[in-house]
């Protein structure tokens, strides 16, 4: 039975599946022969072929879309099989890779190269813990390794901690699927990343040279999407800062504890200063870092049980230990932490070097959201493009100019509201 010899009463019913795959493997077969011998001649084919230019553009936008944001999916597939999984050591090995290609995005402006490398470690482990869990299923093995886990270790720390567990459903692709989900798409990011000329889309040899830049970059000489792109980049470049500390006050006020209030102190006295987050954002990183693994291993019972002979669970509670919710609640806050400054990390970057395409803005000015001059608002006539310009000239400059002021009347609004200490401060402070 190990080796797959199995008698059947139904010889159709036991063998569907492998007459199946045959099929479908002697059918790629032809059409891998065909393909070498008639390759010249496909070549030529297809050579021959038009395709509409705006078709070819069209596959070049999705071509780069994929390799934009193929990485950014692979890490949201992780992160939720993570989570949502069982609660074992094989599942905080995802999120643990995923949180250290975050460290390196944070860390290195040539990260992608690094990251590179790095997934090829990725694959190894996902196709390891694949292959463990599936291997354990055979009886004869998991009674050996049941044989030998100490049954010391056992009243803390199962096996069935660790991830090795007995299904028992039929199918074992249920059980399994969330592993061999996240072993496919960290298959299909290694492949991305080794082949990525192959997403290439080439121009016909008669096109024109603007077709050809089209086709080539499409974001970069395409006028709507480069619009877009620059928007999104200034938007990340402006706003970055603004959005680390909004979700890191979110995040801190989900749960009152001590770790919260370290974290919220720690990022908001960062945003006092113009570079506070790009000094302190390596040990921020490693902070939230070891929060997530604090936070996961409370999520054991046998860690909490030994846990709670040097303190009681009340008091690891108002540490921040999040022993009565969900993993996904425990950790995905400090997760998006982590997230949010890997994209101020990037507007940061983006900020050094960013040019504005008009040739009259200065170098080193505020980014504007929207790319509007002061001089075109004041050259042009009343008419519905004045009013468009003005409009874009507010949106763009309304924290600039209003953002004090903003400040100055909510805290005005909770002082009067709120008749305690705390308010006289804050008048004290207007």
């Amino acid at each position: 039975v190990v080796i797959g010899f199995e008698h059947w009463d139904n010889v159709f019913e036991g063998l569907v599946w492998h007459i199946v795959i045959l099929i479908f493997s002697l059918v790629q077969l032809s059409i891998n022969r065909r393909m070498d011998l008639e390759g010249q001649e496909q070549v030529a084919l297809l050579t021959e072929l038009r395709v509409h230019p705006y078709l070819l553009l069209a596959w070049s936008i999705v071509a780069e879309l994929v390799r934009v944001f193929s990485l950014p999916v692979c890490y949201f597939v992780i992160f939720i099989v993570s989570v949502f999984d069982d609660t074992n050591l094989f599942s905080a090995a995802y999120l643990a890779l995923m949180l250290v290609s975050l460290l390196i995005h944070h860390q290195f402006a040539k990260a992608i190269t690094i990251v590179k490398a790095y997934w090829f470690f990725v694959v190894i482990c996902c196709g390891v813990i694949l292959i463990a869990r599936y291997t354990y299923q055979f009886p004869s093995l998991n009674k050996e390794i049941e044989s030998l886990w100490p049954d010391s270790l056992d009243q803390y720390f199962t096996l069935a901690d660790i991830g090795f567990s007995v299904f028992d459903d039929e199918y074992l692709f249920i059980p399994l699927l969330g592993n061999t989900l996240v072993f496919v798409v960290s298959v299909a990011q290694l492949r991305l990343f080794i082949h990525s000329d192959t997403w290439t889309v080439e121009a016909p040899e008669d096109a024109d040279e603007m077709t050809k830049l089209w086709l080539e970059e499409p974001f970069a000489h395409v006028q709507p999407l480069r619009r877009f792109k620059d928007l999104l980049r200034r938007l990340v470049i402006k706003h970055s800062n603004k959005l680390s500390l909004l979700v890191t006050v979110i995040v801190c006020l989900s749960f009152i504890d001590v770790i919260d209030l370290v974290i919220a102190l720690l990022l908001v006295c960062c945003m006092l200063g113009p570079h506070g987050l790009d000094a302190i954002g390596l040990p921020a990183m490693l902070l939230m870092m070891a929060v997530v693994s604090l936070q996961y291993a409370a999520q054991f019972d046998g860690v909490m049980e030994l846990a709670e002979k040097a303190l009681k669970l009340d008091t690891w509670q108002w540490i921040g230990l999040h022993t009565s919710s969900s993993l996904f609640e425990a950790v995905a806050g400090y997760v998006s932490i982590m997230a949010v400054l890997v994209v101020q990390r990037f507007g940061s970057r983006w900020a050094s070097t960013y040019r504005p395409p008009h040739k009259d803005w200065p170098y080193k000015a505020p980014v504007p959201l929207f790319l509007v001059h002061e001089s075109q608002v004041v050259s042009q006539a009343a008419s519905a493009r004045l009013l468009y310009l003005r409009t874009l000239f507010f949106v763009s400059h309304f924290y600039d100019n209003y953002g004090f002021w903003m400040w100055t009347v909510m805290v005005l609004c909770n002082a009067f509201i709120r008749d305690n200490v705390f308010s006289i401060v804050q008048l004290m402070l207007v």
